[in-house]
């Protein structure tokens, strides 16, 4: 009885969240298994990719990096590819399968459920600042992102949301320990996890600009001690497996789609180029249209990350611009479209001009047009 009075208390206090983050959730969906449905039905494109169950209906949902996920779920870390891949989201998709005895529905539940704990994290943390219609319009505005449709997929991007949003919200609640939490978390679930710790001290500072430097340190140290830990300690792991620290940076080096040359300088030779193929190669190829994808993506972000630090805050736009750099020193834009998911400042900006009618039309009508074709794109193994 106590526990049950626990979650009723629980809900009163969070019902306006829970509900709306339940529904919309749910309403987001359903859209998503009509645009898949439908998009498979009438893309003549299903000889891209072997359909990975025999459950039909799942398998719009699971596509290129899930079969690592899945693989690693059941026999943990076996190839050199695989150090790309960083541990906790496989190591849950394992628990989960061996008590349902599957491995794909397991991650495809660990990836919605981590999403609507992330939604609602979210929406406590905005609430933090904005009004309820502000919030639900900055959550509406992250569901029909054009590639939202991996947060409902077998791929890491939800619980990799899930942490940051937490780590966010725990820090603007000066809870530096939960914080240190979920940061270590992040990093587990994504190698790209250590770049959001500069943005979380520089929130700290923000936050501790009235005190005495000793408290300062103190509350850095509390959030960073244990991510730097647990960082070193993933190192570490890798050596002892793969013989080299930054296997998961190195092995991308060797993969079909690196075809480029990668370092400091190197990068922007390769962005170059990225922008020069915009204006020679022919626009009516799959490739040029992926391309044109990325690339208008990681623009527009940038001119996100850089406004948004001027303009709004300075931790928000500092935590976009770091996201970004891995994938532009990558030496190539692929997959930038996914990578943006997670960067909810973005959404927080959206809002602010889309409190303008014409702009909030716009962005609803462009956004849901590009999820529902990209949405069938990917069903059909278009997509990375």
């Amino acid at each position: 009885m106590l526990i049950l009075d626990r979650i009723k208390q629980f809900y009163i206090s969070n019902k306006e969240a829970i509900n709306f983050t339940l529904l919309t959730f749910l309403v987001w969906r359903l859209a998503l298994v009509i645009f898949s449905y439908f998009g498979s039905l009438r893309i003549a494109n299903n000889t891209l990719r072997e359909a990975p169950t025999s459950w039909h209906w799942l398998n719009p949902w699971i596509g290129f990096d899930s079969g690592h996920y899945i693989a690693m779920a059941r026999d943990w870390y076996q190839t050199a590819e695989q150090a790309a891949f960083f541990p906790l989201y496989p190591f849950l998709i394992k628990i989960i399968g061996i008590v349902i005895n599957n491995y794909f529905v397991a991650g495809l539940l660990v990836s919605n459920i981590a999403f609507i704990v992330a939604l609602f994290i979210l929406y406590k943390l905005l609430r933090l600042k904005y009004e309820a219609g502000f919030t639900k319009r900055t959550i509406f505005y992250l569901l029909i992102f054009p590639t939202a449709f991996f947060f409902g997929s077998l791929y890491s991007e939800s619980l990799f949301l899930l942490w940051i949003v937490s780590s966010f919200y725990l820090i603007k609640k000066k809870a530096y320990w939960g914080a240190a939490m979920t940061v270590s978390l992040a990093i587990l679930t994504r190698s790209i996890g250590i770049f959001i710790i500069p943005a979380l001290l520089l929130e700290i500072f923000r936050q501790n600009s009235g005190q005495v430097v000793w408290l300062k340190i103190k509350n850095v140290l509390k959030t960073l001690v244990l991510p730097v830990i647990v960082f070193v300690g993933w190192l570490a792991y890798l050596k002892s497996v793969y013989g080299d620290y930054f296997a998961f940076i190195n092995i991308q080096d060797t993969w079909p789609l690196q075809h480029r040359e990668v370092g400091f300088f190197s990068a922007f030779s390769n962005f170059w180029m990225e922008t020069k193929s915009l204006f020679i190669d022919s626009m009516f190829t799959e490739q040029y249209a992926i391309h044109l994808v990325d690339y208008g993506v990681f623009i527009i972000f940038l001119f996100f990350a850089v406004y948004i630090f001027f303009k709004m805050n300075k931790a928000y736009g500092l935590f976009i611009f770091l996201l970004l750099v891995p994938a532009f020193f990558s030496g190539s834009l692929v997959s930038v479209n996914r990578y943006v998911l997670v960067m909810f400042p973005a959404f927080i900006l959206l809002s602010r001009w889309g409190r303008n009618e014409y702009i909030d039309k716009f962005i609803i009508i462009i956004s849901l047009l590009l999820l529902g074709l990209f949405t069938a794109l990917f069903a059909n193994g278009w997509w990375v």
